[in-house]
């Protein structure tokens, strides 16, 4: 049995704002940046993978580098907001990671956790 397909806002919503979710999220930021490679594309292409088994469209890509590029610069200017985003859930943190960086791969990992084709079987 799998799951019904839906992308409903409410659906969304609850699981953007999971902690369970965005632990996941952080969890897996925390892996991207170790085993993604060492630039932003590479890194993105390789959380893409990992969710979706399949490489990023060059749409996907663009769309992934835009929600990247604006959550590096709020985060940048907003420490206490990455701090936040980076302290939910009870798994231990890598203490090594810069905050703003570790919260952008956070917020990368929690839209590509959230995608349907990585919820559903496809």
């Amino acid at each position: 049995d799998s799951r019904a397909r839906t992308n409903t806002p409410l659906q969304a919503l609850v699981l953007l704002n999971d902690p369970g979710y965005v632990e996941a999220a952080r969890v897996l930021a925390e892996r991207i940046v170790k085993e993604g490679g060492s630039d932003t594309a590479a890194r993105l292409s390789f959380a893409f993978k990992l969710c979706t088994a399949r490489t990023p469209s060059e749409k996907e890509t663009e769309i992934l580098t835009h929600i990247y590029q604006e959550n590096l610069a709020r985060y940048r200017q907003n420490p206490a907001a990455a701090a936040k985003l980076i302290s939910v859930g009870e798994a231990p943190q890598a203490a090594e990671m810069d905050a703003a960086e570790l919260a952008v791969w956070t917020a990368i990992g929690n839209v590509l956790l959230n995608l349907d084709e990585t919820i559903t079987k496809g």
